[in-house]
């Protein structure tokens, strides 16, 4: 019965899930966040595994603050039970985006 198990968090919404490679940006790489939190009954005897799933190999500059680039698979046992979307935390220009005035401000 309902004894037998416990409702575990595996996330919550926006929880650093690390970073996706990106290319025609300054820096390599965008940090991923979970886009919703997800929960998950879990019985004593089973164990929860993660693993991370991209839409691509390298993602390209500029992103969007909460583009989706994949997502968060969630396994009980060998049985997927969830997808969690892995979104950008933060928006991302391009380093060929034409800029204009101060730091592109202007």
């Amino acid at each position: 019965g309902y004894a037998n198990y416990n409702m575990v968090r595996v996330t919550e919404r926006g929880t650093f899930c690390g970073t996706a490679p990106i290319s025609g940006a300054l820096i390599p790489f965008i940090p991923v966040v979970t886009g919703e939190s997800f929960s998950y009954p879990i019985g004593k005897k089973d164990a929860m595994s993660l693993a991370i799933q991209w839409k691509e190999d390298c993602f390209s500059a500029p992103v969007i603050q909460g583009t989706v680039l994949g997502w968060l698979n969630v396994f009980c046992g060998e049985e997927q039970v969830g997808r969690v979307p892995l979104q950008t935390s933060r928006s991302l220009p391009s380093v060929l985006t034409e800029r204009r005035g101060f730091m592109g401000v202007f």
